[in-house]
Order: C-alpha cells, then sequence, then structure tokens
C-alpha cells in the first residue's frame, strides 16, 4: 500500500507529509465509514482502501493549493496539544500504536519495493504493479493495456521473476553498498 500511495503522490505533496500519513489518514476514514461498507472479499476491501487513499492524496494536494492561496492553518505541533505542559509523546497516540523502529522497517521495505519495481522495464513494470500491487485481475489489466490475455500472463511471469530478484539483489547488500553501487552508476 505504501509503494503505491506514494507513486501517487507528486513532489509537491512528497515533500509535506509521507505515504504513511496518507495510509494512516485512510485507515481512520475507512474506520470512520466501516458501516457503510459491504464485504464483497478482499480483493474488493482492498480496492476500496485503495480509493479512500487516492481520494487523501487528492484531498492534501487541495489543502496545499488552498494553503498557497493564502487559505488554511498548518498542522499542530506535538508540543502544542498539550497547552505547552510536560507530557509524554505516548499519551497523545492510540494503545497499540507502531513503534517508530517499526515504521522505519516498513518504510525501508516500502522503499526496496519501489525500488525494485522501478528497475523493471517500461513493458513489465505496469503489468507487476497493477497485478501484485493494486490486486487487479488479468483480464482486466490486458484489456487496459490493449494487449492479449495471454501476452499479459507471459509479460506478467517475466516481471514478476525480475521484480523477485531486484528485490532479493536490494535486501542482500547493506544500506553502505547500496550507496556505493548507486554512486558508481
Amino acid at each position: 500500500m505504501i509503494v503505491l500511495i506514494s507513486r501517487w503522490m507528486g513532489p509537491a505533496v512528497r515533500s509535506q507529509c509521507t505515504a504513511e500519513d496518507i495510509w494512516q489518514e485512510a485507515l481512520a476514514a475507512a474506520w470512520r465509514d466501516r458501516e457503510k461498507h459491504e464485504w464483497r472479499g478482499v480483493r474488493e476491501y482492498r480496492a476500496w482502501l485503495l480509493e479512500i487513499a487516492k481520494n487523501r492524496v487528492r484531498d492534501f494536494a487541495r489543502r496545499q493549493q488552498a494553503q498557497r492561496r493564502g487559505g488554511g492553518e498548518g498542522a499542530a505541533l506535538f508540543s502544542e496539544l498539550q497547552g505547552g505542559r510536560s507530557f509524554s509523546l505516548s499519551a497523545l497516540l492510540p494503545h497499540g500504536s507502531t513503534t517508530p523502529s517499526r515504521v522505519a522497517h516498513h518504510n525501508e521495505q516500502a522503499r526496496l519495493m519501489e525500488q525494485a519495481l522501478a528497475s523493471l522495464p517500461g513493458e513489465l513494470e505496469p503489468l507487476v504493479r497493477m497485478h501484485l500491487f493494486e490486486e487487479r485481475t488479468m483480464e482486466d489489466i490486458a484489456a487496459e493495456l490493449g494487449i492479449g490475455l495471454s501476452a499479459a500472463w507471459y509479460r506478467f511471469r517475466k516481471g514478476s521473476e525480475r521484480y523477485a530478484a531486484s528485490l532479493a539483489h536490494l535486501k542482500s547488500i547493506r544500506p553502505s553498498d547500496a550507496a556505493d553501487e548507486r554512486s558508481e552508476k
């Protein structure tokens, strides 16, 4: 989810918030509207969550545009939430919130997945992204791309093998090795 949301965010939005912020807002909206959603299976539920996340990205971009025109207020700082009194950050967070190290791990995993996806050739990347990340059917993908179903499956298999190999390679190298490897290119 983080990979998809990150791809939907433009540079201006990305400079002001993270994909995790958008995802948290999307989950909060889904929880708030859970009574309105009719369960039809995992695929439809995931599509519903992704649509909420897309709307959150759009909303954030609109808020940024409004702020540029002089409207809106910035987000409240944690230090302002308790009126300047000394407090624990954990008192402001819901019970069972993720830890910073867990968030960092998820961010790193999402970054590696994004890099592996970006490393795919142009004709393979959309198939892998749409099928693995967006969980769309191969029939829908083939129709959207204007190719036959067997060609779509062939390209997906080829792309997913390359994606898996690239992801394994990225996970196997240490962060300092990855920086050295990028600087050599």
